[in-house]
């Protein structure tokens, strides 16, 4: 006769854990103690389950790789593409929505978190950008040099 483990004391199968995402905005906002108080565990998990880690261990392992990849952008680039309160929190999940959230709402589902950098100088480091083409500053295809030439002439900051 074979012997069969079953997950659960009661021979239930476990419970998938609730999803690893802030309920509210503001979360960065509250003291830490919000996060490691025992008195406030209970909000905390509700409230602010992803800022404050309380999410199980491979929920953590997939929020970090995806924060460490996005905090490549700089914080003043991050920008919700689309207005995001209209998905709600579900358009962060990733086992819901793949990677839609993050491409799309990176503010709203706090992936691009950082130091907070200042834009760069709105300047044009090439003094000839007048003298260029007149699709410069609308050509997709000059994007990456007027971000780095011409950003003043083009009204880019």
């Amino acid at each position: 006769m074979a012997n069969y483990l079953f997950p659960g004391a009661n021979g239930s199968l476990p419970t998938q854990p609730p999803p690893c995402v802030d309920n509210l905005p503001n979360c960065r906002d509250f003291e830490d103690s919000a996060c490691t108080s025992p008195n406030f565990r209970p909000w905390a998990e509700e409230n602010c389950r992803r800022h404050c880690r309380l999410c199980s261990s491979s929920q953590l392992a997939s929020v970090d790789a995806k924060t460490t990849r996005a905090t490549t952008l700089p914080p003043y680039l991050c920008k919700d593409k689309v207005d995001c309160t209209l998905y709600g929190r579900d358009a962060c999940s990733v086992v819901k929505y793949g990677t839609w959230g993050q491409e799309n709402c990176a503010l709203y589902c706090g992936i691009c978190q950082g130091i907070a950098t200042p834009p760069p100088l709105c300047v044009d480091k090439n003094p000839n950008c007048a003298m260029y083409q007149s699709d410069l500053c609308s050509s997709p295809s000059f994007q990456s040099f007027v971000d780095g030439n011409c950003r003043k002439f083009c009204n880019k900051c």
